[in-house]
């Protein structure tokens, strides 16, 4: 930027030297008795100073202000405002009273305010003090600012009337406060208006200075299809014409409404059905009859939805109120699942469905089938049974749930809507088992019987779990005496850092499986070790694990592979076979160890969904060992159930994989490093009992805090967050709740 030049320099200055110091003497004393406020470093270099206060786009215009003044003289000096290069001199004039109050003695006329119109377009702004007499010209400041000259606005709305569509928002051009003319479009057909009626608060909150008159509210005419809403605020001043928003939005000719309620008259074939209909491109009331499943059949009455609901005034305004009914139709005996059926009123000749059914049951039910994907979990001196409702309510709408123990008889009987129950009272270490009834208007049905479990002493996990040490192992080797010490040395050390009063899960991550050589190759190496090498290295670890276990602190033991090398049902019986097996009978004298299979599957691994699945039903069919899910859910949602993941997969895949195979012998420890991983697994969860399925049930977050630190190359929230996170998600949904979660382990790479 060029510095303007000062109007004098010292070689202009002719005067005597006595003359030019005693001026200068003459000038210090004034300035020891008036210029009090200014800064010593302005006062002893005779600069001028001031500031750039602000640069701004107000009504159409630049507005650049400030203030500026030279220790030299009280008078008002010239500033220099320069915009994309080019500029402009004008005054410091304008009274500034608080320019006055900090700097006694030099009033107040020493404020400066440049308006002038400006280009739509990014601008620099820089200002300058020119100085009088001795000192140089001083930079106050430099500023970028966008300017946008055309109009503004939106589209706040787009509703179906009867007349066509009803659009309402708002547009304002910056170079003017004045309402503005405005086009607005459905699809090619437009019409301009003056967009003159109030704003919101909000609107006017936004765009100070330019009022409140500012909205539009038009009907425009609209035939049935997608039609193309757009507005356009017409320019005033500099500037152009812009399109301040469009909308794709559907119209439809098709009646449409809701079924409120629907229940029977005593045993009788009469049903009483409530709701409303109406028609898109009419305030007429519109027909309705009734569509019913099981078997397929359509009400032969109709009646006319023309009685009073205020309530549809709100949301669905321009029709009216009359388009409610509460009439008697006569249907058979059967359970059904109910419809309304909406008929045209003009124009069109399309028949609608409401937007939603409801169940009626049968007029003489019968008892309800057994309860779906039962399982209990153990407490302390309980048993905690949960369960997905009947495929079959025998025709009667499900009262209750009845849950009770075996042996001893404890029951319980819960509500309709809850789907887990405890048992309390039961002896720490006695064997239960659990059936559960469904009970409707007929009485109980047919029981469903849970696996054995053997309440104990520790109580639930509610709040983090202790965590444990998990372990990629990377350093196995194919000598059995060069594995041992270490292995033992590790499992000693886990041991010792798991307390009692808690239930662990220690997962040794091996690798993917090499089914040809009959091994594995280690995770992140091309390593290979055979499965006897394997399994004799675990049971080291096992015998070091046992020498420095805790009373009150079982933990399972589970070793893992992936789904990233061979990945079939034969693989999965493999592992099962020759890895799991041999290592659960070893680990049998030990009463405190469990030994479980593991797979790392995830959707990014080369393994498909289906060679996945097919790798689980291999390994369950093998062994009679748990299986810990302790994969991640690359791409699923973490906003709704039942869509697809990355790779093909799908969020029902990983359900099974994951719980839904064998509620009772898998347990599911997801992968939790980042705050969408806890989510992804709450929708999961939830695609199960929405497809009336189980619920998983997860053991506790998988983290690599540790591994992470070691390989320098990931990162991973802690444990303890992970823990809180996957809980608090779960806990969100009555249908994913869990009583308890146990476990928490965090990888580490030896």
């Amino acid at each position: 930027m060029p510095q303007p030049r000062p109007r004098f320099t010292a070689r202009q200055d002719r005067r005597p030297r006595r003359l030019v110091l005693l001026a200068a003497m003459v000038a210090a004393l004034l300035a020891t008795l008036t210029i009090v406020a200014l800064p010593a470093s302005a006062a002893a270099s005779h600069n001028p100073g001031g500031r750039l206060d602000s640069v701004a786009f107000v009504g159409g215009q630049l507005q650049v202000y400030g203030w500026a003044l030279d220790p030299d003289t009280h008078a008002s000096i010239r500033v220099h405002i320069y915009i994309d290069g080019a500029g402009r001199s004008l005054t410091a004039s304008r009274s500034r009273s608080d320019v006055a109050r900090l700097h006694k003695g030099f009033g107040a006329a020493h404020g400066f305010l440049l308006r002038t119109p400006l280009s739509t377009g990014t601008h620099s702004v820089c200002v300058y003090a020119i100085n009088v007499g001795a000192g140089k010209n001083i930079n106050l400041g430099c500023r970028s600012i966008a300017i946008n000259n055309n109009p503004i606005g939106a589209i706040t709305g787009v509703t179906r009337v009867p007349t066509g569509l009803h659009i309402t928002g708002w547009t304002l051009d910056p170079n003017t406060t004045a309402s503005i003319r405005t086009a607005i479009y459905v699809d090619q057909a437009g019409r301009t208006v003056t967009a003159n009626l109030p704003v919101s608060a909000a609107v006017a909150k936004a765009h100070p200075g330019y009022g409140t008159k500012h909205g539009f509210d038009v009907t425009m005419p609209a035939a049935a299809g997608t039609r193309n809403v757009c507005v356009a605020g017409i320019n005033v001043g500099i500037g152009m014409t812009k399109a301040v928003g469009c909308k794709a939005v559907a119209v439809s000719n098709t009646p449409y409404g809701h079924l409120d309620s629907i229940r029977r008259i005593g045993t009788t074939n009469q049903v009483v059905v409530t709701g409303w209909a109406i028609d898109p491109d009419s305030t007429r009331p519109v027909t309705v009859g009734l569509t019913a499943t099981l078997p397929t059949v359509t009400v032969a009455s109709t009646v006319l939805a023309a009685s009073s609901r205020p309530d549809l005034l709100r949301v669905h305004p321009g029709y009216g109120a009359m388009h409610g009914f509460n009439s008697t139709f006569t249907i058979d005996a059967n359970e059904h699942l109910v419809c309304l059926r909406l008929l045209n009123v003009a124009p069109g000749t399309a028949t609608g469905q409401s937007t939603n059914c409801a169940d009626l049951y049968a007029a003489h039910p019968t008892a309800p089938s057994a309860p779906n994907s039962v399982q209990a979990w153990p407490g302390s001196s309980a048993g905690i049974v949960g369960w997905a409702p009947p495929t079959l309510t025998g025709g009667a709408a499900i009262t209750g749930y009845r849950v009770t123990a075996s042996p001893g008889g404890r029951s319980v009987t819960v509500a309709s809507t809850v789907n887990q129950a405890t048992v309390t009272g039961l002896s720490n270490g006695t064997r239960y088992r659990f059936t559960v009834v469904a009970i409707n208007a007929k009485g109980a049905g047919t029981a469903a019987v849970t696996a054995w479990i053997v309440p104990s002493p520790i109580p639930p996990q509610i709040t983090p779990a202790p965590t444990s040490t998990s372990r990629y192992l990377r350093d196995l080797t194919n000598s059995a005496t060069a594995n041992a010490a270490t292995m033992r040395a590790r499992g000693a050390a886990d041991a010792t850092a798991n307390p009692s009063g808690h239930r662990y899960l220690n997962l040794l991550q091996v690798g993917g499986q090499d089914e040809y050589d009959h091994g594995a190759i280690l995770s992140a190496t091309s390593r290979f070790v055979s499965y006897p090498n394997v399994v004799a290295a675990l049971k080291t670890y096992v015998d070091g694990y046992a020498s420095r276990q805790k009373g009150y602190a079982p933990v399972t033991i589970a070793v893992g592979t992936n789904n990233d090398i061979d990945v079939s049902r034969a693989a999965g019986a493999s592992w099962a076979s020759n890895v799991v097996n041999p290592l659960s009978s070893y680990a049998a004298r030990y009463p405190g160890i469990t030994i479980a299979g593991a797979n790392d599957i995830e959707p990014g691994f080369s393994g498909s969904a289906a060679e996945s699945r097919n790798w689980l039903t291999g390994y369950l069919a093998a062994t009679k060992a748990t299986f810990v899910f302790n994969g991640s859910a690359d791409g699923c949602s973490t906003s709704t159930w039942g869509s697809s993941c990355n790779n093909g997969w799908k969020m029902t895949d990983l359900q099974w994989l994951a719980g839904g195979a064998a509620p009772a012998r898998i347990a599911s420890l997801p992968q939790i490093y980042f705050t969408a991983m806890p989510l992804q697994w709450k929708y999961i969860s939830l695609t199960g009992t929405k497809l009336n399925r189980a619920k998983l049930y997860f053991g506790g977050p998988l983290t690599e805090v540790a591994a992470c630190s070691h390989a320098g190359s990931c990162e991973s929230m802690n444990n303890h967050t992970a823990w809180s996170q996957l809980w608090s998600a779960i806990s969100s949904l009555p249908q994913t709740k869990q009583y308890d979660m146990p476990h928490g382990t965090d990888l580490r790479i030896n």
